[in-house]
């Protein structure tokens, strides 16, 4: 049996890596050793990983219920496609601009729009009810 989930999972960890990596970076040229140091740079760049971390694991967890429930693979795909791109967005919209930009709307819309689809799909899923 094909288990589309774990990639998803598995890029939303490379994505993962990526925002650390670029904490860290911001650490250590920008000299902060704890917090954001009052550092707006810093600050911004500890929110594009702790939204990350806010929102992504629950997302995975609900397609992976979505998975487990017998759904057709290509939602399984949809949903974690989505989810990807809609991380990438908002990553890159935060980037951009602190306020608010395209990649930062649909990039939480996205996200939101995953998450509300995919628990819709497992509540479906508990009744027996599938596609």
């Amino acid at each position: 049996m094909t288990q589309p989930v774990f990639l998803y999972a598995a890029l939303c960890a490379l994505i993962l890596i990526g925002l650390s990596l670029y904490v860290i970076l911001g650490r250590a040229t920008m000299r902060v050793g704890i917090g954001d140091g009052g550092n707006p740079q810093m600050l911004l760049r500890m929110r594009m990983h702790a939204n990350f971390v806010e929102y992504v694991p629950f997302a995975l967890v609900l397609i992976y219920f979505v998975q487990l429930a017998g759904y057709s693979v290509w939602v399984v795909h949809i949903l974690g496609i989505s989810l990807v791109a809609s991380r990438l967005a908002h990553v890159e919209g935060l980037r951009k601009s602190r306020n608010t930009s395209p990649g930062r709307f649909w990039g939480i819309v996205g996200t939101l729009l995953v998450i509300l689809a995919a628990a819709l799909l497992v509540a479906l899923g508990a009744f027996g009810i599938r596609f």
